[in-house]
């Protein structure tokens, strides 16, 4: 009983499957989409008079010719410019695991080097290639620090950090 009703509903069917396209004006650009526009204003699309161009056959496309690439191995650094991090994401991550170590990495502000480290000892400014920098100093002898901790301050951001 299930195989002819089956083979009913498969007769009756239409062998081509269409669906609405529609027109949306966005921000002054045509977009064609398969429902309709969010701001109500849709135009539905006369698809019976559109042509259907199929792919050439494999055989017939244009080789390109291959290239041989040899990835360069990407080195992890950490320098003073903000600018070797590839995305700004990267850079973010990188902060939030140095944070998460209780480290301090090239790049990150001041306030972010304290809220790391907690309240430094001693700060000493100094002026270096006509920037004005400032070293901190963390000697352990406040509640919560491990060890022996500098940074050195350029430009508004961490230009290098080294911890005991």
């Amino acid at each position: 009983m299930k195989k002819p009703a089956l083979f009913a509903l498969l007769v009756l069917m239409p062998f081509t499957a269409q669906a609405d396209i529609f027109r949306c004006e966005v921000n002054g650009k045509t977009a064609f989409q398969d429902f309709p526009c969010a701001s109500g204003n849709s135009e539905t699309v006369d698809t019976s008079n559109l042509t259907i161009i199929s792919a050439p056959p494999p055989s017939t496309r244009t080789q390109q010719p291959s290239r041989s690439v040899t990835p360069q191995p990407r080195q992890r650094s950490y320098s003073s410019s903000s600018s070797n991090y590839q995305t700004t994401t990267q850079r973010r991550n990188a902060e939030v695991q140095a944070r998460a170590r209780g480290i301090v990495i090239p790049g990150m502000s001041e306030n972010q080097a304290i809220s790391v480290l907690g309240r430094p000892a001693r700060i000493s400014s100094y002026t270096y290639n006509g920037a004005l920098c400032r070293r901190l100093y963390w000697d352990g002898s406040r509640p919560f620090q491990n060890g022996r901790h500098t940074v050195v301050i350029c430009n508004g951001e961490v230009s290098s950090y080294s911890g005991h």
